[in-house]
C-alpha cells in the first residue's frame, strides 16, 4: 500500500469530530470493518448537502395498514432506513419482518420518520385521486359520455396498491385485442417485450 493511502486511512480512523477546528466543518467519515478488504485504503464519507434521491426499482412500497402486504412493507422500510451490513442485522432467523419492525420502530431518526410518513401520505393521496377518478368515470357512464369497457379494470378498483406493475401491463394488452391498427400492434409488441424483460430481471 502506498504511504499516502496509509496516512489517509490513519487520518480517517483518528478523525476529529465534525465541526471541530476552523473553517468549513469536515464531512463525517466512516471506516469499513477490520475484516473488509478496503479497510485500510478507503473510507465512506457522509454527505452533508446535495444528497441524491434514490430511485427504487420494482414494485412500490405497500401501504402500512394493509395486512396482506405487512411483511413486505416492514422489510422495505427496515432495508431503507435501518443501518445494516447483513440480513441478520435487519431481521433475525426466528423473527418475522413485522416483529423486527416493531422492535426498531422507535429508533428511526426524525428525518427517516418524516420520509416514512410521507410514503403513507402519498398512498392516501393516490387513494383519494383514484376514488375521485372512479366517481368521474361512473358519472360519465351514467350520462353516456364514457364507455367503461375501454377503461383498464385496475382503474375501476378503489384502494388498489398497484403492487404488481406487470399485471397492469397485461390488462392493457387485453384492451388492445379488439383494436387492429398498426400503431396498436406496435404498442402490443413493445409491452410484451417489456413484460419479458421484467420477468427476466426477477425484480417484480
Amino acid at each position: 500500500m502506498k504511504s499516502k493511502h496509509r496516512e489517509y486511512s490513519k487520518q480517517a480512523h483518528q478523525e476529529s469530530p465534525p465541526g471541530a477546528g476552523r473553517g468549513r466543518p469536515r464531512s463525517e467519515r466512516l471506516t469499513f470493518t477490520s475484516d473488509h478488504p478496503l479497510h485500510l485504503s478507503h473510507v465512506l464519507m457522509k454527505r452533508a448537502k446535495n444528497v441524491p434521491i434514490p430511485v427504487l426499482v420494482g414494485p412500490q412500497i405497500p401501504r402500512q395498514s394493509r395486512e396482506e402486504t405487512r411483511e413486505r412493507y416492514c422489510r422495505a422500510i427496515l432495508t431503507l432506513f435501518k443501518p445494516w451490513r447483513k440480513v441478520e442485522d435487519l431481521c433475525s432467523v426466528n423473527q418475522t419482518w413485522d416483529e423486527a419492525f416493531r422492535l426498531y420502530d422507535d429508533s428511526f431518526s426524525d428525518s427517516a420518520q418524516t420520509i416514512i410518513d410521507n410514503i403513507e401520505l402519498l398512498h392516501e393521496c393516490k387513494e383519494n385521486c383514484d376514488a375521485h377518478l372512479l366517481q368521474i368515470l361512473e358519472q360519465g357512464e351514467s350520462e353516456g359520455d364514457i364507455d367503461l369497457n375501454f377503461v383498464p379494470q385496475r382503474k375501476l378498483r378503489a384502494n388498489d396498491d398497484n403492487d404488481a406493475d406487470d399485471v397492469e401491463l397485461l390488462e392493457l394488452l387485453q384492451s388492445f385485442d379488439s383494436v387492429d391498427t398498426p400503431s396498436m400492434l406496435t404498442s402490443d409488441s413493445y409491452i410484451k417485450e417489456a413484460i419479458q424483460w421484467m420477468d427476466k430481471s426477477n425484480r417484480f
